[in-house]
């Protein structure tokens, strides 16, 4: 049998975090129900909504308000002079960064 690794991981965190939260959150897995544009037009026709956005995790909590968790399964270098700062600036990609941009513009996060 074949696990991809990821996906075990984001269903460990998943469910590590809804046991902890108990009833004081709705913990759910691949959401889906936003896409980064609601209304494309290219020329006369009207594409309507495109491209969707599978969070990993996605907690809606009754007091705190929402979520949203990327995981990253990832080889992280061992940290050079305990500097985190660095090992961000190593290891984080555009792409890790343009994804929690869009997530926080299109769910209009004040904090991210």
């Amino acid at each position: 049998m074949l696990f991809f690794s990821e996906f075990l991981f984001e269903g460990f965190i998943s469910g590590y975090i809804q046991s902890v939260l108990d009833n004081e959150a709705n913990v759910i897995c691949q959401a889906s129900d936003k896409t980064i544009y609601d209304n494309i037009t290219y020329g006369d026709e009207t594409l309507g909504k495109t491209l969707l956005m599978r969070h990993d995790i996605l907690v809606q909590h009754e007091t705190k308000g929402l979520f949203i968790l990327d995981t990253k399964y990832k080889e992280l270098h061992r940290f050079e002079n305990n500097d985190v700062r660095y090992i961000l600036s190593q290891e984080a990609n555009a792409s890790d960064v343009h994804q929690v941009i869009t997530y926080a513009w299109k769910w209009s996060a004040p904090d991210f």
